[in-house]
């Protein structure tokens, strides 16, 4: 009789630990980023005169593997990480219309959706160096919502350096982007 009663009671105890599914256990705690996000910014700096868009309206499609995080705006990819401000940091450098440039993004305060953002583009032109940058915040969109981005950073590209920026700003050091990115967050 008291085999029997282990018995049952051994195989209620192993159906209750099934049934409970385990849980989470472990992990990191690190966010997930990745969706749709349309970000909408207002000029902060412009350091490169000409033709800048104000507001900056864009969408941007965010993939993340782990703290690897990738955004595409364009033709563009930027590359980066998750920080520890609840977000994550991407930059891209490239040259166009003969120019060097630098392209990030930074993204503060985004698990719930709604994040906080700077936008900077840095440009050396034969060695002038300027740099624009939007702040402002961006929303992951559900896949219901229609994508309103007018702008890329191809655009913004392509009209900084085909504008007066090759011979705005100062012939000075190339500046940082995440310089720039603070800069824009600071304000």
């Amino acid at each position: 009789m008291n085999r029997i009663i282990c018995i049952v009671g051994m195989s209620l105890f192993v159906a209750c630990i099934a049934a409970c599914g385990g849980g989470g256990g472990g992990g990191d705690d690190t966010g997930f980023y990745g969706g749709t996000w349309n970000f909408r910014g207002a000029l902060l700096i412009n350091e490169c005169g000409g033709d800048v868009s104000n507001p900056f309206v864009v969408d941007l499609l965010v993939n993340q593997d782990g703290d690897g995080v990738v955004v595409n705006s364009g033709s563009a990819t930027l590359t980066g990480s998750v920080t520890e401000n609840d977000g994550f940091l991407v930059t891209d450098e490239r040259v166009i219309n003969g120019c060097n440039s630098v392209a990030g993004y930074e993204f503060r305060n985004a698990s719930d959706g709604e994040a906080d953002v700077a936008f900077a583009i840095i440009l050396n032109c034969g060695g002038v160096s300027c740099s624009v940058g939007w702040g402002g915040t961006a929303r992951l969109l559900s896949a219901r919502d229609a994508l309103e981005g007018d702008g890329d950073i191809d655009l913004s590209l392509d009209k900084l350096t085909r504008g007066s920026a090759k011979s705005a700003g100062t012939p000075s050091a190339y500046r940082d982007v995440h310089e720039v990115l603070n800069e824009v967050m600071g304000r």
